[in-house]
C-alpha cells in the first residue's frame, strides 16, 4: 500500500480499533501487537500510522502501547457519528464497519463473485493451549525478535480471553503468528506440537 488514500485508511483503522478497544477511555493503553492485529496492519504500516497519529496529537503512547488523546476521541467519534461529513484527518469515502464478523466486502467490481469459509473458535481450548504453550515455548530455543513476538502474541491472546467480548480474529492472527515462529524452529519436537495444536484450533 502506497497511495495517500490507502495510508489514510490505515490510520483510520488504527484509530478506530484503538477507540473500540478502549471504549473511548483516554487513560487505557492497548499493546502495539494487539492494535496491529486488530487493525490488520503490517508492522511497517502500523509504525507509519502510529507516528503520523502521534504527530497529529490524536494518539499518545510508549514503546509498547498506545492510547487515545482527547483530540483523538473527538476525531473518531465525529467520523463514526457523521460518516457523510469529512473530519480534519479523514475524508467521507472511508468505509465504516461497525460490528462485523464472518463477512466479506467487495468494492468497485463488475460481474465478480466471492466465496469464503468461516470457522468458530473454541475459546476454552485456546486457553488450555496457551497454558501448555508457555511450557513449550522455552524448548524452541528462540532468541531476539522471535521470542519477543511470541511472548507478545501470547499476551494478546490472554488479553482477548479476559475480555467480555473477545475478538476472535485477533486471537486467530496471534495463533498464526505463533505457528509461523514455531515452523522456523527446525528439528524441535515442541515446535511440532505447537504447529499441530494451532492447526487443530484453527480447523486446518
Amino acid at each position: 500500500m502506497d497511495t495517500i488514500a490507502e495510508r489514510t485508511l490505515q490510520r483510520f483503522r488504527f484509530l478506530k480499533y484503538l477507540y473500540e478497544a478502549t471504549r473511548g477511555c483516554e487513560l487505557e493503553h492497548v499493546p502495539h501487537a494487539e492494535i496491529m492485529h486488530g487493525a490488520a496492519l503490517s508492522e511497517d504500516d502500523f509504525k507509519a500510522a502510529f507516528i503520523y497519529l502521534m504527530n497529529e496529537g490524536v494518539v499518545d503512547g510508549t514503546r509498547g502501547s498506545a492510547c487515545l488523546t482527547h483530540a483523538g476521541v473527538v476525531e473518531i467519534e465525529a467520523a463514526l457519528s457523521q460518516p457523510d461529513k469529512p473530519t480534519e484527518h479523514f475524508p467521507v469515502n472511508i468505509i465504516h464497519i461497525g460490528q462485523m464478523s464472518h463477512s466479506q466486502i467487495q468494492q468497485g467490481t463488475v460481474g465478480s463473485t466471492q466465496s469464503g469459509t468461516f470457522t468458530s473458535l473454541d475459546l476454552a481450548a485456546v486457553a488450555e493451549f496457551v497454558g501448555g504453550l508457555k511450557t513449550m515455548l522455552p524448548q524452541l530455543g528462540l532468541t531476539g525478535d522471535d521470542e519477543a513476538v511470541a511472548q507478545s502474541d501470547i499476551a494478546t491472546i490472554e488479553t482477548q480471553l479476559l475480555s467480555p467480548r473477545p475478538k476472535v480474529e485477533i486471537i486467530k492472527e496471534s495463533l498464526r503468528s505463533i505457528r509461523n515462529i514455531a515452523e522456523g524452529a527446525v528439528g524441535s519436537m515442541a515446535a511440532s506440537g505447537i504447529i499441530a495444536g494451532v492447526a487443530k484450533l484453527l480447523g486446518m
